[in-house]
């Protein structure tokens, strides 16, 4: 998600006090003036055709050109069955970044994930300036990811979306899904995502790192076996 929903959506650099030449990677050459500032848009190259895996179609907006703002984790794991369809994607042993994307997912089935080439992926930034806590970060997510999602699921909070007329409590609600035929469960479930992809697209925003500042998306924490959709 971290591809998505980048802690810092913007990167501010500033050129030198002479004229300075970037070359990008088409080949073509841009000389900035000595003290330019620019901002490095995050997500843009995280959702770059040309450097990511993605499919003619997004799951979730019909006219889209591709899935690319659509988070599907199997973008990361490679299949010798289907070509990759970015112009740059690379199987393991590409990546000089990121520490070698931390070291290949510590090298545990590394010549199955995708890497994207150098400065595709940039949560953290890169190179010299990047992110002193990157190592610690990740770490972080994943422990407390696994630690949860061990034992428990999350689903959206559907209780707006029931047409009861009142606030239903948690017990109410559990108790309406229940009644639900599979046709309704999957209404009711499809506006509770329409809405919840409504406020990550337009209720992001933030100075410094990208944080939820608008409405909330409600959610469901329960153990496995116990959700009440699919």
């Amino acid at each position: 998600q971290l591809r998505l929903i980048p802690s810092v959506p913007m990167i501010p650099k500033r050129s030198s006090s002479g004229p300075q030449t970037l070359v990008l990677d088409t080949g073509a050459t841009i000389t900035l003036p000595g003290g330019t500032f620019t901002h490095f848009c995050v997500l843009s190259v995280h959702c770059n055709p040309r450097y990511w895996p993605h499919q003619p179609r997004s799951l979730r907006d019909p006219s889209a050109a591709n899935d690319l703002m659509d988070f599907v984790p199997e973008r990361w794991m490679l299949d010798e069955h289907k070509p990759l369809s970015s112009e740059n994607a690379t199987k393991g042993g590409h990546v000089e970044s990121i520490e070698e994307l931390e070291n290949s997912a510590m090298e545990i089935g590394a010549d199955k994930l995708f890497n994207p080439p150098r400065g595709a992926f940039v949560p953290f930034s890169d190179g010299p300036r990047g992110c002193l806590g990157r190592r610690f970060a990740m770490v972080e997510l994943v422990a407390v990811a696994a630690t949860i999602f061990r034992e428990y699921s999350v689903e959206l909070d559907v209780r707006d979306h029931i047409d009861s007329g009142q606030t239903l409590s948690t017990d109410e609600v559990e108790a309406s899904i229940a009644g639900m035929g599979e046709e309704r469960k999957k209404e009711v479930y499809a506006k509770a995502s329409q809405r919840a992809w409504r406020i990550l697209d337009g209720g992001l925003g933030g100075l410094v790192t990208l944080q939820q500042r608008r409405e909330k998306i409600g959610v469901r924490v329960c153990r496995r076996g116990g959700e009440m959709f699919w």
